[in-house]
């Protein structure tokens, strides 16, 4: 049995919270029959609770177009009129039971890299249902160092699985997961759950890419100067756990003057070295730049469709995603108010950067 609840309202998310049952406002909970899953159109997976250990699902208003947000998880959150709550171990066994995807991507990239318009590319080819950084995985990689691998790839495979359940139901054969840019430190677990699954890695020039960080963490909020536990903070996510003692021989996070440029610079690096070393072990990847997409747009449209056997019909149609900020309407679309690195933030990121060489 699983637990359905309607969801009456819920509390506002802050900055470093996670999503959880813990922020909606409910009816007392329901025993049913997890088929409910099959019987009812909306259902889409939601996030896994590490701490309960359970499985959220969330059903939106029918005809809701949901896996075409920006942001997946943030859009679940505002939208979901009822929850289906399960333990893994009942989550993982029924995963057997859903329709596998006949074409599965994984696009694993280092954020701010034009992932998102990417997103919006494939939701506009036939028959490919494209979801954008679901909460599901995101919580595993944060985690790595302390979830078991087994049970990881085992909710990594379900959650593959159930996210294709509303792509099946409508017919599409092919799901296309945009990550969030920590799943990159998981990429072997993502392999070991689908071995036979397509996968891309999108990256950015590194001064360009700071520089669109900088002006997204103004989005959300962030001052332009960090306190020692803030900085720290801005480490554990972007290298998805990685512990603060690898920065011991490039900076020092209580120095004042490091600040986001320096830990943007090892972060890149960081997560470009990472890409080189699953290369390396043999997960091979097709690998798109946020240069070459805006530069090539329909060139490298036809290379990632002909990489993910995707057919190239009405490409004109496609190349209208182009014609919108990809992140409209979220606390980072293009029309919010940041500034930019100065010349000093750069010479001081290109200095850091340097040092990465040799780490």
């Amino acid at each position: 049995m699983a637990t359905f609840y309607t969801v009456e309202g819920r509390t506002p998310l802050g900055l470093d919270d996670r999503y959880s049952l813990a922020w909606f406002e409910k009816c007392a909970g329901q025993d049913v029959d997890p088929g409910l899953l099959w019987k009812e159109p909306g259902w889409e997976l939601f996030a896994l609770d590490l701490n309960s250990r359970d499985a959220i699902f969330a059903r939106t208003p029918d005809g809701t177009k949901i896996y075409q947000a920006p942001f997946l998880n943030h859009a679940l959150y505002k939208s979901a009129v009822a929850l289906l709550v399960m333990p893994f171990s009942q989550f993982i066994a029924l995963a057997d039971k859903v329709v596998r995807p006949r074409n599965l991507v994984h696009v694993l990239n280092i954020g701010r890299c034009g992932s998102t318009l990417a997103h919006h590319i494939f939701n506009k080819a036939e028959g490919v249902n494209c979801i954008s950084e679901p909460e599901t995985y995101f919580p595993l990689a944060l985690s790595r160092f302390t979830v078991d691998d087994d049970e990881a790839v085992a909710l990594i495979r379900a959650s593959s699985r159930f996210h294709f359940l509303a792509g099946s139901l409508n017919g599409d054969h092919t799901l296309v997961v945009k990550h969030h840019s920590q799943s990159l430190f998981q990429a072997r677990r993502i392999w070991q759950a689908d071995p036979d699954a397509k996968y891309i890695f999108m990256f950015r020039d590194a001064e360009g890419w700071a520089n669109s960080l900088f002006r997204m963490a103004q989005g959300f909020g962030m001052p332009l100067i960090q306190e020692p536990k803030r900085k720290e903070f801005s480490w554990f996510m972007m290298s998805a756990g990685t512990p603060v003692s690898y920065l011991d021989d490039l900076i020092d996070l209580k120095d004042k003057s490091v600040q986001f440029e320096s830990i943007y610079a090892i972060a890149w690096a960081l997560q470009m070295a990472e890409q080189e070393r699953l290369q390396k072990v043999g997960l091979n990847m097709l690998r798109v730049s946020y240069e070459q997409l805006n530069a090539n747009r329909l060139r490298t449209i036809q290379q990632l469709f002909s990489y993910c056997e995707i057919p190239q019909d009405h490409l004109e149609v496609i190349l209208t995603a182009f014609e919108s900020d990809s992140q409209e309407g979220t606390h980072v679309g293009r029309d919010r108010k940041t500034v930019s690195f100065t010349e000093e933030n750069i010479r001081r990121f290109y200095d850091v950067l340097a040092m990465c060489k040799d780490v």
